[in-house]
């Protein structure tokens, strides 16, 4: 059991596609490739979810940071934001235009500088 952010990269383009945050990053990677996941997800990610099953294909799972518990929202978003930077992440909601509750509550966290 791995807990952190994770990416899910895919298998035919090589980019991360979609970055999420998990207690188990092995149990969340098995929900979002399950029939149960399109029930629920957003309507992008699974419509990729179902091409790639149609080709034979799943995304690959990557653990991008391990993380302690209480620093996944925040590790999270960083690591969104900095993939949307470089035109990936596109799966997931734009780090700079979230809405305003979860934004609120993360004005204060800066992107890395390397």
């Amino acid at each position: 059991m791995t807990r952190g952010v994770y990416g899910l990269r895919c298998p035919i383009t090589k980019e991360i596609r979609y970055v999420g945050q998990a207690k188990d990053i092995e149990r969340r990677f098995k929900w979002h490739t399950s029939n149960r996941w399109s029930r629920y997800g957003d309507g992008r990610f699974t419509a990729w979810i179902a091409d790639l099953r149609k080709q034979g294909l799943k995304p690959i799972c990557e653990t991008l940071q391990v993380v302690e518990i209480g620093d996944l929202k925040k590790v999270e978003f960083l690591l969104i934001a900095a993939y949307e930077l470089v035109g990936q992440a596109d799966l997931n909601f734009i780090a700079t235009t979230k809405p305003k509750k979860y934004r609120k509550s993360h004005t204060c966290w800066e992107l890395p500088v390397t």
